[in-house]
């Protein structure tokens, strides 16, 4: 099933500079793979002071690229499916330098 659904999000994926969806893309991408998991970070771990395995996973988790799942459901609903598609196409291998600056941060909590 998992291959199915990559497979479908890849199809629809296409790289188009004149797209008016890459400040949104940005932004997305922004919130998802920067703010949360900094905001998570500062509010545990700074104003907290909570050190645990648990918040380290917490925040590795929240940075994470963006969910196939939802990406399927907004495309199947018409909800901006070129935007959806190209948040999962764009944000998984984003995620994985994100990630690494991430791990690098929780590692040192």
């Amino acid at each position: 099933m998992t291959s199915l659904a990559m497979l479908s999000v890849g199809l629809q994926l296409h790289f188009d500079r004149k797209s008016q969806h890459w400040k949104f893309l940005g932004l997305g991408l922004l919130f998802k793979l920067i703010l949360t998991p900094a905001l998570f970070y500062l509010l545990y771990v700074v104003i907290l002071n909570q050190h645990s395995q648990i918040i380290q996973v917490s925040i590795m988790e929240s940075a994470m690229a963006p969910m196939i799942t939802a990406s399927i459901l907004a495309s199947s609903y018409g909800l901006k499916p070129k935007l959806s598609s190209m948040m999962i196409g764009f944000g998984i291998p984003l995620s994985f330098i994100t990630l690494i600056f991430w791990y690098f941060v929780v590692g040192y909590i």
